[in-house]
């Protein structure tokens, strides 16, 4: 499985990829850290990326407060796409405000987590996350 991670968090991107690695998650994971270069990675795959190269993800995790662009618009732009609709997208993010909670369902996210301030909270969940969506939940594409 090809895991997308959109987090701008330096910490946080390394502290998940070394979780999942430890984990035992064979999945690719590829980290992008801006919200530009998230939506232009997943809505405009033909053009060239000079530093990226496009694999379609089966699992998204992304936060909300991300330079650029906001992670709102992008999963807003991702379950507006026929080619992209279908990916899971999981809201991982330090925001426990309601409206932000209420737009990401309203955009059809696929979950929203909110990150822990405990770093064994914080391991626990990301573990959840990569078990439930990779081992646990069925996927038909």
């Amino acid at each position: 499985m090809n895991i997308l991670l959109i987090e701008d968090d330096t910490v946080h991107a390394k502290l998940i990829e070394r979780i999942l690695k430890k984990s035992g998650c064979n999945n690719q994971l590829t980290i992008i850290r801006d919200g530009e270069k998230a939506f232009n990675y997943l809505l405009k795959p033909n053009e060239n990326f000079s530093d990226e190269k496009f694999i379609c993800p089966q699992l998204i995790l992304m936060d909300i407060n991300l330079p650029k662009v906001n992670g709102l618009e992008i999963l807003r732009q991702i379950k507006q796409s026929p080619k992209l609709q279908i990916i899971p997208v999981v809201m991982l993010t330090t925001s426990n405000n309601r409206t932000d909670l209420e737009k990401c369902y309203e955009y059809h996210a696929n979950s929203y987590i909110i990150k822990p301030l405990d770093f064994e909270e914080f391991n626990q969940k990301i573990r959840f996350i990569e078990h439930y969506w990779t081992n646990v939940n069925e996927i038909f594409y």
